[in-house]
């Protein structure tokens, strides 16, 4: 953690989501969870709210326009 790896490998799944015609990525991540905040952090945007959507906890849709 905190080396920029995570940052490098978003960077690079979005560049070949861009050069496939790709317009949008979407994820879904467990609220309040780290992946959260790295998302977030990185201009991902909170969509739909999946309240007990896997193993009784809450998850959300983030997306991000390419």
């Amino acid at each position: 953690r905190g080396q920029g790896i995570g940052s490098r490998l978003l960077a690079a799944f979005q560049s070949m989501a861009v050069e496939r015609g790709c317009r949008r990525t979407t994820c879904r991540v467990q609220i309040g969870s780290q992946g959260h905040g790295f998302f977030l952090h990185r201009g991902w945007v909170e969509g739909v709210r999946l309240p007990q959507w896997s193993d009784g906890r809450d998850y959300v849709e983030l997306t991000r326009d390419l």
